[in-house]
């Protein structure tokens, strides 16, 4: 934990419409750090025989645009058929970007609270698994043949960045009165959920703290090659959870919640000014963390 804090430190409303990750100038950042990553390698080839002429830093914005093709201007670079034939096969896929462990857990477990068979974790190995040529499991479907392979790439780049992001990830499940519970040892009750720090509220609740992580920093970080996670491709998705959720519980411990009052939570940081620079810090690093990971991902996949 202590190791954690020095890390955080050194590196580190209500909003309508669906959570974007790092929104989409984030997401393009960790595409094209990808994409230098990748360059020369046979990955890199692999990549522009399934993009064509697209990049992947437009690719990784794609699976937010599914979501919400209005969203952003840059989303209409993206078939609007293809996008609605995607979402038709998978009513569900909104739900693909996140999941809520709690931060008193120290790694990510399919067992507790807030995993679930479509959350983030299983969405990033149901594509390294497509790109594979190995069987999809329930309840993804991508499309038959080339296309469902751009599907699949697209929403790996997409979600390698969302991983990477703590409250997509990490969460806090709050009693009405404001106080930190462990629903895997006090029973999961819907009423302490916080949706990902979307109903903790701040400035008058004119913001919430979802959409402040979500906010990705004016520039990423420099950081040292990350180390390849031990095991199969399957389990990296499950490492770097572990990892981020560490980050997220970071990411609340210097705030201090009120009672509830509708379906929100009042917050107070304990610093703000302190908060801000390392959420800053952090979000830097992580930016660019994606980015290597997801090409060092895209090398194992394509190791032969």
């Amino acid at each position: 934990m202590a190791g954690m804090r020095s890390l955080l430190a050194l590196c580190f409303m209500i909003l309508a419409g669906p959570a974007w990750g790092w929104g989409s100038a984030g997401h393009r950042e960790t595409g094209a750090l990808a994409e230098a990553a990748l360059r020369g390698t046979p990955a890199a080839a692999q990549v522009r025989r399934i993009l064509g002429g697209e990049s992947l830093a437009s690719a990784a914005i794609w699976a937010d645009c599914v979501k919400d093709p209005q969203r952003d201007p840059a989303c209409s670079v993206f078939g609007v058929a293809e996008m609605a034939a995607f979402e038709q096969r998978n009513p569900g896929h909104r739900r693909w970007h996140y999941t809520d462990i709690a931060i008193q857990q120290d790694r990510y477990d399919e067992r507790f609270t807030g995993a679930r068979p479509d959350d983030v974790v299983h969405a990033l190995q149901a594509a390294i698994a497509r790109l594979q040529h190995r069987p999809v499991p329930a309840p993804f479907k991508f499309a038959d043949g080339p296309a469902g392979e751009h599907e699949a790439l697209r929403l790996l780049a997409h979600l390698v960045g969302d991983l990477h992001q703590p409250l997509h990830v990490g969460a806090i499940y709050l009693s009405p009165g404001g106080r930190a519970l462990d629903p895997d040892r006090s029973g999961d009750d819907p009423d302490t959920h916080t949706a990902g720090g979307n109903l903790l509220i701040f400035d008058g609740g004119q913001q919430n703290l979802h959409a402040l992580w979500d906010a990705a920093p004016p520039r990423p970080s420099r950081v040292a090659s990350p180390r390849r996670p031990q095991g199969p491709l399957q389990a990296w998705p499950v490492d770097w959870a572990g990892e981020t959720l560490l980050l997220a519980r970071l990411a609340f411990e210097p705030l201090r919640f009120e009672a509830k009052t509708g379906k929100t939570w009042p917050l107070v940081f304990t610093d703000r000014r302190a908060y801000e620079r390392q959420r800053l810090q952090a979000q830097a690093r992580q930016v660019a963390l994606a980015g290597l990971r997801m090409a060092e991902l895209l090398k194992a996949i394509w190791s032969r």
